[in-house]
């Protein structure tokens, strides 16, 4: 779902009628720690925290259900992050490699494309929880 197709009310419907295995959110977000707080930011509009407890997503964000979840540590690059994401989804399809060694190699990736070479590109990833 992009720009406008990324409203709470169809994604709430992909959630509750597709029931999908692996959910991917690249949104602006903030995540304090509070539940009152924090929120994902679909179009239009803000997607707290207890909207998304109700979609199942909580866990993603908060660490209550999820196994694990990737995030980065500051603002990041639309660009160079889809390029990371596509390079560990295909890492991670590699028979017996960790999320961990998966997301190092998709970061190894960019820090070998010059336009991407800097840090700031490719170091602000982190994967969280159950990262084997």
């Amino acid at each position: 779902m992009l720009d406008q197709a990324f409203d709470r009310a169809r994604f709430a419907s992909v959630l509750r009628n597709d029931r999908p295995g692996v959910v991917h959110l690249a949104s602006h977000a903030e995540f304090t720690g509070d539940t009152d707080s924090s929120f994902v930011l679909p179009h239009g509009d803000r997607l707290s925290m207890e909207e998304l407890a109700a979609l199942g997503l909580a866990g993603m964000a908060i660490g209550a259900e999820a196994r694990n979840a990737m995030g980065s540590l500051w603002w990041v690059s639309d660009e160079a992050t889809s390029e990371l994401v596509i390079d560990f989804y295909q890492a991670l399809g590699t028979p017996g490699i960790s999320k961990a060694r998966a997301l190092q190699q998709a970061q190894r990736v960019l820090l070998g494309i010059s336009e991407f070479h800097h840090p700031y590109y490719w170091a602000a990833f982190l994967v969280i929880n159950n990262w084997l």
